[in-house]
């Protein structure tokens, strides 16, 4: 019996490509990350139990979102038989489109005012401690006003610094190192994995307020102290130093990828029907009970669900080890918030410059807005138009996701 977490097994599924991925790490970086991360596991080590000629070779795949719907495909394509049993009413997890109009998105297209590419323009603008500049400006903490003779917290000499190209200067041994070699890349990022990005900076000489700075104009707040310092050079790679130079837009949304994977795969999920405990059955198999009092055999299990989740599931019987048990309690998920907002018109793209596309910053409890830079130079003026007026992680998203009333959309 077998019960897989999403995350391995589905990169254990993904097929023999994994045998070149050093030649293509730069253009799939999180999949050469997370393949670097198994290969050095336990896991492929792990004895295997094979399953039993005389019991169905069937698997119970939990959670309907991404991973599980992908599981469900890779198994079709085995003509393995499986189950996917989901807790909420909807396919898709945590891939979420929220459509203030469903006719309109359905009938859009790219040159439409619904879409948006925050990566697009530069030409927005950064609002820190009440002073308004432009994107272009550079964002030192001279120009914001908060260094020691504004009173502020930031040195003199340090104020003069754009934080952006510190921590482009602090990150270049690793990200070049990355670009040149991925295993040689990745072997150097795990010398410093055990380190939170500020206890870096502080061991390289960097103080409290300048450190605090630096993630303030480039970072949500508090990321400093959760992330690794090797994550934090994974992604200035990925963003910033990789060759990745385009980005895809799904027509549609974001779960039209979700929805044309329900569309195509044999065994539709099983909605409103949370897990309640994995344990042992006869002939090695795997029993999962549902919160209805259904109780399910299954060869082997997938579960895809959040670690946060599956904590609460009962696998009590399934004797984990404790380094099972410690991994599964003590991920770190980091919350996120987007708030949408649809206007009558695109105003921004009215002002004396306009903004079309891109993002602006601030440190205000929004902390960033994201316009689209899609549909430019509509024939009607007064087309109206979607934003993001708040796109939030980490703490920032806690704070303010406080204040939803619907917290489940």
């Amino acid at each position: 019996m077998h019960l897989l977490l999403a995350y391995i097994s589905l990169l254990l599924l993904h097929g023999a490509k994994g045998a070149s991925f050093q030649n293509d790490a730069s253009s799939n970086p999180r999949e050469s990350f997370l393949r670097e991360i198994l290969a050095g596991s336990k896991y492929p080590n792990s004895p295997t139990t094979p399953t039993p000629k005389d019991i169905p070779l069937k698997v119970g795949i939990i959670g309907a979102g991404a991973a599980g719907l992908y599981a469900a495909v890779l198994l079709d394509s085995l003509g393995i038989e499986y189950d996917i049993i989901e807790a909420s009413d909807r396919v898709g997890g945590r891939i979420y489109t929220y459509r203030f109009n469903e006719t309109a998105w359905s009938n859009s297209t790219p040159d439409d005012p619904d879409y948006y590419d925050y990566f697009a323009t530069n030409n927005t603008f950064r609002l820190y401690n009440k002073v308004l500049l432009y994107n272009q400006v550079p964002p030192t903490a001279d120009a914001f006003n908060t260094e020691l003779t504004d009173n502020g917290t930031v040195d003199a000499q340090f104020a003069q610094l754009d934080p952006t190209k510190v921590w482009a200067s602090v990150t270049q041994k690793m990200t070049t190192a990355l670009s040149e070699n991925f295993t040689a890349g990745f072997n150097l990022l795990m010398e410093y994995d055990y380190q939170s990005i500020r206890s870096y900076l502080v061991s390289q000489g960097y103080t409290g307020p300048q450190i605090d700075w630096m993630e303030t104009i480039d970072d949500a707040t508090d990321h400093y102290d959760m992330y690794s310092m090797s994550q934090g050079a994974l992604t200035q790679w990925i963003f910033t130093e990789s060759s990745i130079d385009n980005w895809t837009c799904i027509n549609g949304g974001m779960d039209r990828l979700t929805h044309g994977m329900e569309q195509i795969i044999s065994s539709k999920p099983t909605l409103n029907s949370p897990v309640t405990a994995i344990k042992p059955a006869s002939g090695g198999q795997l029993s999962v009970e549902i919160a209805n009092g259904k109780e399910r055999t299954y060869a082997h299990v997938i579960s895809t669900i959040p670690l946060g989740a599956l904590q609460i599931v009962g696998l009590t019987e399934l004797d984990l080890n404790y380094g099972q048990r410690h991994a599964i309690r003590k991920l770190n998920y980091d919350p996120a918030l987007k708030i949408g907002i649809k206007f009558k018109t695109r105003w921004w793209e009215k002002l004396p410059a306009p903004f079309k596309g891109g993002q602006s910053y601030s440190d205000l409890p929004i902390r960033r807005s994201v316009y689209p830079s899609y549909g430019f130079g509509l024939p009607d003026d007064t087309a109206p138009g979607t934003m993001i007026a708040s796109y939030i992680w980490g703490q920032d998203s806690t704070i303010l996701g406080a204040y939803l009333r619907t917290p489940e959309s």
